[in-house]
């Protein structure tokens, strides 16, 4: 497979068992060739605690986001209560992380999302 602008890239599905994190049930994997390969774990089914201990996993290793968010909090809950989408929470410092970590939500999915980025 490519894109317009003739990079090569494969993408790869798979049903995770056991689940990641006891959470994540499918994965894709894009291979991007040359350049990194993204993660993405995803779900249909979770819960508001299943968010809240995965953005303090993360936010334990990686500490405050991109955006200076933290710990799950109180916008948070009336984020994904009331909006369609919920951004979550993204680290994106390459020379930091060596890698790119986001959760995301989407209630037109509905799936919750772990997106990881790491250049090959």
């Amino acid at each position: 497979m490519g894109d317009e602008k003739n990079e090569t890239w494969t993408k790869y599905y798979y049903k995770l068992s056991p689940q990641e994190f006891s959470l994540f049930e499918d994965l894709e994997l894009i291979d991007h060739t040359k350049i990194h390969k993204s993660f993405i774990f995803s779900t249909i089914k979770f819960s508001i605690n299943d968010l809240k201990y995965l953005v303090s996993i993360f936010q334990q290793i990686f500490g405050v986001d991109l955006l200076g968010k933290d710990e799950f909090n109180d916008k948070d809950f009336d984020q994904i209560t009331t909006d369609n989408f919920w951004f979550g929470r993204m680290w994106a410092d390459y020379e930091k992380y060596k890698c790119t970590v986001m959760i995301s939500f989407d209630t037109n999915g509905p799936k919750l999302d772990l997106c990881t980025l790491n250049p090959i």
